[in-house]
């Protein structure tokens, strides 16, 4: 009768499980079948739906996939444009799904019990109040807009990159995450280079990559260069780090062959704080890198076709119109300077400031008037002051928060983390500097960056306030006879992971 109860047991406790398996193969069957029906009366809705799936997996097995998914996709620009599905874009859908778990984790935080970090955003109301100024300043540019379309337009825009701003500073906690973005940003850069080459992917003779313009193709790849220098001084095998530094290098040569004068820019100030950051023997590392790197580009540039096509631009003192633009957002900065002519109506209302001194009109009145290829111009010629300041204050904030994390990080001598912050800062500072030629500021990849850089502080500073608590209970417990130590220095201990580290000292204490 005993055997016979505990089988009995043993099976019941089989059977969910097998339920539960069963459910997953029946519905995995359903979702196939139905994806290749639809696949056959539209074949990039069917491919869009399967992404859809394969990334909601991805997504709830694991956040940090979830995270490096999204930022993969912004390098795949070109997919979204020659799909005819804008709706189901894998950048719209990666970011959806990264909301939507985000909201799922920050709900489950409010239940009794629930024990977890902070969200990095969540001890820096300053950056999130110019953030959420910086929106509602859109918003309400309706009120004095030329077109309200223009504005409704860019204000979804802007709510979007909020929520995954917030979005990836809900699950950004860990190194080997930092790690991850590191390796994927590099990996991306490299696969969109190699993928521009064999599918002869150019604009006016100028390379882009997986990109639609050769410009947001450069500064991606100054992205991948930073964060290729993180993933180098963090990389645990030699193999890694010279892989790390092919990869570089093909990221690198991409920026030439797309002959973006602002990617040189983005690079050059990318380099600079990578030099300026590096201490002792890293400094001397990284120029000897960037010593290598630079006397194979300028061979490339001097001793190959591409590369004196390249130079002959690069050098070229035309400015392509840009001087034009840029006079005329400075003109409707001064007719409109506290808060500009309404947000995404820099174009819209360009055509009434062509003086007699713009020499390229057909920039302007054309059917599709150009931005003004410099991001803080347009900003400043569509916000006005109050739109630049809370830019300023976002973006530069997001900067000093890295900076001083990688400070953070120094201190603990936590050299792969070190180098990790350094290459989350250096990609930050370099796409902000494309943006001096560049109107970018809705790049999803950008937003990303300012999100990584202030998870990167919140990291730092958590592994430092642990490591000085840890230290403090150390302390406290030498200082015991070894019968008088409470079990509560374990407990103090695991919070002191959690974070709840005020309390600490409190905890370690011996018996009364």
């Amino acid at each position: 009768m005993t055997t016979l109860r505990t089988n009995t047991t043993a099976a019941s406790r089989v059977a969910p499980g097998a339920r539960r398996a069963m459910l997953v193969w029946i519905t995995g069957a359903g979702l196939a079948t139905l994806l290749a029906l639809v696949s056959v009366l539209d074949p990039v809705l069917g491919i869009s739906g399967a992404l859809v799936v394969g990334l909601a997996v991805g997504f709830t097995r694991s956040t940090t996939f979830g995270i490096c998914a999204f930022i993969a996709c912004t390098y795949l620009e070109v997919i979204t444009e020659y799909s005819g599905s804008t709706a189901l874009s894998p950048i719209k859908v990666c970011g959806g799904a990264l909301i939507v778990l985000a909201l799922m984790d920050l709900v489950s935080r409010t239940k009794i019990g629930t024990r977890a970090p902070a969200p990095t955003w969540s001890n820096h109301p300053v950056i999130v109040a110019a953030m959420i100024g910086f929106v509602a300043l859109g918003v309400a540019s309706l009120s004095w807009a030329a077109d309200a379309e223009h504005v409704k337009t860019n204000v979804e825009r802007l709510v979007n990159e909020l929520l995954v701003f917030l979005a990836i500073g809900t699950f950004l906690l860990r190194r080997s995450q930092f790690r991850a973005i590191a390796f994927t940003v590099l990996g991306v850069g490299v696969f969109s280079t190699l993928a521009g080459v064999l599918l002869g992917a150019q604009e006016y003779g100028r390379a882009i990559g997986t990109f639609t313009d050769p410009n947001e193709y450069a500064a991606a790849m100054v992205a991948s260069i930073g964060l290729g220098f993180g993933a180098f001084g963090a990389a645990r095998s030699p193999w890694t780090r010279r892989a790390c530094i092919v990869g570089i290098g093909i990221c690198g040569w991409g920026i030439l062959v797309s002959q973006s004068r602002g990617g040189l820019l983005a690079l050059a100030a990318a380099g600079i704080y990578i030099v300026l950051s590096s201490r002792g023997r890293e400094r001397v590392r990284m120029m000897g890198t960037s010593f290598v790197l630079v006397a194979a580009a300028v061979s490339m540039l001097m001793l190959t076709p591409a590369g004196q096509q390249s130079l002959e631009r690069i050098t070229n003192g035309d400015s392509s119109g840009r001087s034009d633009l840029w006079r005329i957002a400075i003109l409707e900065f001064e007719s409109e300077p506290v808060h500009g002519v309404g947000l995404g109506n820099y174009p819209v209302v360009a055509a009434r400031f062509v003086t007699a001194d713009t020499e390229h009109t057909e920039l302007i009145n054309n059917r599709v008037p150009r931005v003004a290829h410099n991001a803080y111009l347009e900003i400043t010629a569509e916000l006005g002051l109050l739109g630049i300041l809370a830019f300023s204050v976002l973006a530069g904030g997001s900067v000093l928060l890295g900076i001083r994390g990688v400070g953070m990080a120094r201190r603990l001598g936590d050299d792969g983390a070190v180098a990790l912050g350094r290459g989350v800062v250096a990609a930050t500072v370099g796409v902000l500097a494309s943006n001096v030629f560049l109107s970018n500021h809705y790049n999803e990849l950008l937003w990303a960056l300012l999100a990584v850089s202030v998870s990167y502080h919140e990291y730092a500073r958590r592994q430092l306030r642990m490591a000085a608590a840890i230290e403090t209970a150390q302390q406290i417990v030498e200082n015991l006879p070894i019968d008088e130590v409470d079990a509560d220095v374990s407990e103090a201990l695991a919070m002191a992971a959690l974070d709840d580290l005020d309390t600490l000292p409190g905890l370690v204490q011996p018996r009364r």
